[in-house]
């Protein structure tokens, strides 16, 4: 399993992955049934992306930001 916060554990129990491969980025996508998480470091390409999901919530099927 990945070391994760407990939050972010709390969500996705013991549900299987995958790690997707094919971004550009260097970020660590991780692939559930239901669900995706990014895992990247802090930089100005994080911190847009954050803004425009955090923008997003209720506005659509947008996944909770945690």
């Amino acid at each position: 399993m990945l070391d994760l916060p407990d939050k972010i554990k709390s969500l996705i129990h013991e549900e299987e992955y995958s790690i997707d491969d094919v971004g550009m980025s260097d970020s660590t996508v991780v692939l559930f049934k239901d669900k995706v998480l990014k895992i990247q470091t802090i930089s100005e390409e994080a911190e847009n992306e954050y803004h425009v999901m955090e923008w997003l919530q209720g506005k659509g099927q947008v996944q909770i930001i945690v």
